[in-house]
């Protein structure tokens, strides 16, 4: 690349965090570079570092195909980095028309631009479907945990420990076929309680750097307290022996 793609506002992270065919690893990946973009090479800290800076919650080998997916979707560029030792830096861009044009920017034309974005990923997705190319490899999604069939492993634990079983399966049966409110109190009695949902998180408007800063002075306190957690407890332990 002879020139440098121009970093979005960061306004343009909102958009991006709204986006509602991006998978949250795409999101991860696509706001860490667009925090870490601070020059020329664009953001070139590695697929483990990003993965570390998350707590393990995100893979590197996750990082690495959220951002080839991104680069294939028109939302991410790179260049090489001839000599260095993360060999690539990223650029998270977003394609014409997604971006907000200030950094200050309203919920309105969030919602109007996040849906724009998604019209594009989706755009992308048939137009390479139709030209024959692979599709863009997508992120995976995690699959909700299945339940256990409790009347199978009552009957079995039962046959197996020489009982016949039947009892164990029939009473899971008449347990587990009604709801808990039916269980309780009979048939119609009330409603089930419906949990309150948390209250939404407020959007941090301030810049990708001072955000940054600011985790890093957290994480340098925290250090320092263990630290001091550290050595009073070597020095009790010194001298109580």
């Amino acid at each position: 690349m002879s020139e440098r793609p121009p970093k979005p506002p960061f306004a343009a992270t909102l958009v991006v965090r709204a986006s509602q065919e991006l998978t949250l690893a795409e999101k991860v990946v696509w706001l860490e570079d667009h925090a870490f973009d601070r020059g020329p090479e664009g953001a070139y800290v590695s697929a483990a570092s990003v993965a570390a800076r998350w707590g393990g919650s995100i893979a590197p080998k996750t990082v690495e195909l959220a951002r080839n997916r991104l680069k294939l979707l028109g939302l991410h560029d790179k260049v090489a980095r001839v000599g260095a030792r993360n060999v690539f830096g990223w650029f998270a861009i977003l394609p014409p028309g997604c971006s907000p044009a200030r950094e200050r920017t309203t919920t309105e034309e969030v919602a109007r631009l996040a849906r724009r974005l998604d019209d594009h990923v989706r755009r992308v997705g048939d137009l390479r479907l139709e030209s024959g190319q692979s599709p863009a490899p997508p992120a995976v999604r995690p699959l909700p945990p299945q339940r256990a069939d409790h009347r199978r492993d009552s009957g079995l634990g039962a046959a197996a420990l020489g009982g016949r079983g039947e009892g164990s399966a029939s009473a899971a049966t008449s347990e587990s076929s009604f709801p808990p409110v039916v269980k309780q109190d009979g048939v119609g009695s009330h409603e089930p309680e419906i949990p309150e949902l948390p209250a939404p998180r407020a959007i941090d408007l301030r810049p990708a750097d001072e955000v940054t800063d600011e985790g890093f002075a957290e994480m340098r306190r925290r250090r320092a307290a263990w630290q001091t957690e550290a050595e009073a407890a070597r020095r009790r332990k010194a001298a109580s022996e």
